[in-house]
């Protein structure tokens, strides 16, 4: 060996273990492995069977997103729930990629409770296909990811609404993809856990939860803003978020989110939609291709 042997071996060694780190951080491995759904090895982290077979194919309301009741007659299905037009949704548009049930629900957590960033590719790379999303990206000036408050940041360590907005972007079109942009919108007000509560105790307490900080006023006044989260339960979260943007002047607001709580009565049928899985594919934003009168929105 030359003398300068030992140095080269160390800085081989550094970088390797720079590269390892890295990765480590990252939870960003190409081995091999299963699908967290059937167990199939090796599959990707989704397999392909998965992810078309627990598809939901769903008439969703355009605004939160939620299931639309079938009445076996497409002409006679709504665009908006009941919900949305007794109180129009602050949003312009809402988009779910699948229903917050069985095995979408169990990953859900995964990635935000368990330290799971791995799901975060393939979650995202799914969200892209979307029904409605590519027209919206196209439309949309910025992309943001919901933000945690700084103390949830410290005590989770990553932003999981993040993780996957990054992932959507990096699989939809190089041609619609808008730029993601952190810095617009600020969560000022941490509070306890919110999944227990009513939407009204929900809206009460986060009515003010966020703010666009001085600095980005003008990068918002008059935009099209796509908000990107995991999971809508209630929508209030969704809905302060909206106020700060407004307020800030956004021109429209709309948002994506990973999967959509389901109500009472949803959650009753669900069992009877699991026998007709293997047929069903993507999920739908709305009954129909043409809109009818939207809702005048809640200010």
């Amino acid at each position: 060996m030359t003398p300068r042997s030992p140095r080269i071996v160390r800085r081989l060694a550094t970088a390797c273990l720079s590269l390892y780190d890295r990765a480590a951080a990252a939870r960003t491995w190409h081995l091999p492995s299963r699908c967290r759904i059937c167990q199939h090895w090796p599959q990707r982290t989704l397999c392909d069977r998965c992810v078309q077979a627990f598809g939901e194919a769903f008439a969703r309301c355009r605004t939160c997103a939620q299931r639309l009741p079938d009445t076996g007659d497409a002409a006679a299905v709504q665009d908006w729930c009941v919900d949305c037009l007794r109180v129009p949704s602050p949003l312009d548009f809402a988009l779910a990629c699948r229903d917050y049930a069985h095995p979408w629900s169990g990953l859900a957590a995964r990635l935000k409770f368990a330290d799971d960033l791995g799901l975060a590719r393939s979650l995202g790379r799914m969200m892209t296909a979307t029904p409605g999303l590519r027209a919206q990206l196209a439309d949309a000036d910025w992309v943001v990811p919901l933000p945690l408050s700084d103390q949830r940041q410290r005590e989770r360590g990553y932003n999981q609404a993040e993780a996957l907005a990054r992932a959507m972007l990096a699989h939809a079109p190089r041609l619609l993809r808008p730029r993601m942009n952190t810095g617009l919108l600020r969560r000022v007000l941490h509070t306890d856990p919110q999944h227990a509560r009513s939407r009204d105790d929900r809206l009460a307490r986060l009515r003010d939860a966020y703010r666009v900080p001085p600095h980005a006023a003008a990068l918002v006044d008059g935009r099209h803003i796509l908000l990107v989260d995991d999971v809508m339960t209630t929508g209030a979260t969704l809905a302060a978020a909206t106020r700060a943007l407004r307020l800030a002047g956004a021109a429209q607001v709309g948002a994506l989110v990973l999967a959509r709580a389901l109500t009472a009565d949803d959650e009753a049928q669900a069992p009877q939609d699991a026998g007709t899985r293997d047929n069903a594919g993507p999920c739908s934003i709305s009954s129909s291709s043409t809109p009818k009168s939207r809702p005048t929105r809640a200010t």
